[in-house]
């Protein structure tokens, strides 16, 4: 039959799609962030915007680096390992994952200094994600 069985071929894809599924679920939450930071009315009253709403086109060319620390993070942290995981060790696992791509997704957007993008932006986001994945 070859070097993987049925079984094998079958734990992979399932793990693709968790993997595609959680990936689209930060993508919509980047997204969401992105407005309610600048057009939800008690948020935007909390913190003000000061130097005008950046257009959306800004964050959507800084999407794909973050989807890949995303990705790169869920990857390392085993999130895809075990899949049967009892509701707390999902809980924190999902939560060390969602900080650390939060704050590498932060840092990543210091290597790109000539824009100024919203930290509160990946902050939502980061919290929206881990809500949305769990």
């Amino acid at each position: 039959m070859g070097l993987f069985g049925l079984k094998d071929v079958k734990a992979v894809l399932t793990r693709v799609a968790l993997l595609a599924a959680d990936l689209s679920l930060v993508t919509t939450s980047f997204l969401l962030a992105y407005y309610l930071r600048f057009h939800f009315f008690p948020i935007v009253e909390t913190f003000p915007v000061n130097k005008g709403i950046p257009a959306v086109d800004l964050y959507l060319q800084i999407l794909p680096i973050v989807l890949i620390i995303w990705g790169a993070v869920l990857y390392w942290q085993d999130a895809y390992k075990r899949l049967n995981l009892n509701a707390l060790d999902e809980f924190l696992l999902l939560g060390r994952s969602a900080f650390a791509g939060t704050i590498l997704s932060m840092s990543a957007m210091f290597a790109f200094r000539d824009q100024a993008y919203s930290r509160l932006v990946v902050g939502i986001a980061g919290i929206i994600s881990f809500f949305s994945i769990f």
